[in-house]
């Protein structure tokens, strides 16, 4: 297990360069399907993206760009469990008592059957409960990469059993590159600002904030 903890400043930058990171490849999905397909999945590693670049790379770069990437996500989340683990679920039960019983229930479940649970979903909450629990370095790396090399050879698998759905879709982002990236990012900037004003709304008045009258 690691020993030190890296600043919290720190890891909230890397997690906010791997969320810009996702949100970009989302925006400009089109376009890296048709020119860079590699570089999609090397950003934005999602599921769907990669099932769907799956008919246009060769298995063995595909395997190597999607596993790095989503390894990435699963180590930043591991560290912030060594470190602020029981501190985050302290502070999400006090923010949302609802979300917080559910991080307690599945931290039972996962205390019980962490092996295997980490290899069935090595995403961001069971890695992160790996790191709280104090499951070693070694034991973590191991199943989570075996967890995300299975779920990247699912999807590379995947993808190829519906290419010939796949391909009329791979076609119109081909013909129509540009309209089709330019509706992405429209709509990626309007997710994003939907979510602003509504964190925004839910925060206290400033008198509040502030403690003024």
């Amino acid at each position: 297990m690691l020993r030190h903890r890296l600043p919290l400043r720190v890891l909230l930058i890397a997690a906010g360069v791997l969320s810009s990171a996702t949100l970009v490849g989302v925006a400009f999905a089109p376009a890296l399907v048709t020119h860079a397909p590699l570089a999609l999945i090397a950003i934005s590693p999602l599921y769907r993206h990669m099932v769907l670049i799956a008919p246009r790379v060769d298995f063995l770069p595909f395997v190597l760009v999607a596993l790095f990437a989503r390894m990435l996500g699963s180590v930043l989340s591991y560290v912030y469990g060594t470190g602020y683990g029981e501190q985050s679920i302290v502070w999400m039960q006090q923010r949302s008592p609802r979300m917080g019983r559910l991080l307690r229930v599945l931290e039972r479940w996962f205390r019980r059957a962490a092996p295997l649970l980490l290899f069935a979903w090595p995403g961001p909450l069971f890695c992160a409960l790996a790191g709280a629990g104090g499951m070693s370095t070694w034991s973590f790396l191991v199943l989570a990469t075996l967890g995300q090399l299975v779920q990247v050879l699912v999807a590379y698998r995947l993808g190829e059993e519906l290419a010939p759905w796949l391909a009329p879709v791979l076609a119109f982002f081909r013909d129509y590159t540009f309209s089709t990236t330019l509706v992405c990012v429209l709509a990626v900037l309007l997710y994003h600002w939907l979510r602003r004003q509504r964190a925004s709304s839910q925060l206290p008045p400033l008198s509040e904030r502030t403690g003024e009258p």
